[in-house]
């Protein structure tokens, strides 16, 4: 792969913010609702997105298979959310819609 390819591979990726995840806690906290858009909606740009964090956020023991809380607090919550993202930092690669270029 020459430096224009990786270059393209780079932009077609976005990170996603730590904030969406912490926003995702909350949310299926308060809700125990993975299904009511309206109320992800404002908070989360797609719900496409918002599954792809709640599978991360399940991947990473803050949630187990039921959406239910594995942890004592919000704090260790993103502790841990936090360890799982540095150890695999590819999950938080979101393609970037697609954009015309000329």
């Amino acid at each position: 792969m020459d430096s224009k390819d990786a270059a393209t591979k780079d932009n077609a990726c976005t990170e996603i913010p730590l904030e969406y995840y912490i926003v995702a806690i909350g949310i299926i906290g308060a809700t125990d609702e993975l299904s009511d858009y309206y109320r992800i909606e404002p908070m989360l740009p797609n719900r496409e997105m918002f599954r792809h964090i709640a599978e991360t956020l399940n991947d990473a023991g803050v949630f187990d298979a039921d959406m239910g809380p594995r942890f004592g607090s919000l704090e260790r919550a993103i502790e841990k959310l936090k360890r799982y993202l540095e150890a695999n930092p590819e999950v938080r690669e979101w393609p970037q819609p697609d954009v015309a270029i000329g």
